[in-house]
């Protein structure tokens, strides 16, 4: 629920402060914590006592792409969004790659992804380019090789529609350049 709070000034009982936010149902009491998730796009400050007439009211309203949604992230990440097979690395021909299961990476719309090829398998943490322009992810990642743990980061640039190319990092360990095509 949409609410706005009001503070009170505590020798005249007039509006001091006046705060938009949505409401948190799980909090039973009316503290500091009462709302979460303000919006970006509005912002109400009263301050001052009105008994003394010392009062200053701002309202700031932010522009399009910060309310509630931003579509230009949505399009970015839909460029990513499915399967995509690995083609072509730079450290290990593709025999190693399609060793246990064709090797590919997977990006799905919760910002999250995987990958396999050869022995490595990793889950993904993505962050998408906003400029409206980019074609591009970055990601860390953690998963196993042959049973140990590694981690490492990555990232990938569209370079057509149905290919991208970017560089795999294992940390303390190897990198290779990646070329995979959309299944």
């Amino acid at each position: 629920m949409f609410v706005i709070g009001i503070e009170t000034c505590g020798r005249c009982g007039g509006a001091v402060k006046v705060i938009a936010g949505i409401e948190d149902p799980t909090n039973n009491e009316r503290d500091q914590s009462w709302m979460y998730t303000p919006m970006p796009w509005l912002k109400f400050y009263v301050s001052g006592c009105p008994r003394d007439r010392i009062v200053i009211f701002v309202l700031l309203i932010a522009d399009s792409k910060t309310l509630l949604y931003d579509h230009n992230k949505e399009e970015q990440m839909n460029r990513f969004i499915g399967n995509w097979k690995i083609t072509e690395m730079g450290q290990w021909d593709q025999d190693y790659i399609d060793l246990i299961e064709p090797g590919y990476f997977g990006f799905d719309r919760d910002g999250m992804g995987e990958f396999v090829f050869g022995t490595v398998n990793g889950f993904m943490d993505c962050r998408y380019d906003n400029n409206k322009d980019a074609k591009r992810v970055e990601f860390s990642w953690d998963g196993t090789c042959e049973h140990d743990p590694v981690c490492g980061r990555g990232w990938f640039e569209v370079k057509a529609t149905d290919q991208i190319y970017g560089e795999l990092f294992i940390h303390n360990g190897d990198e290779s350049w990646v070329k995979a095509v959309k299944r």
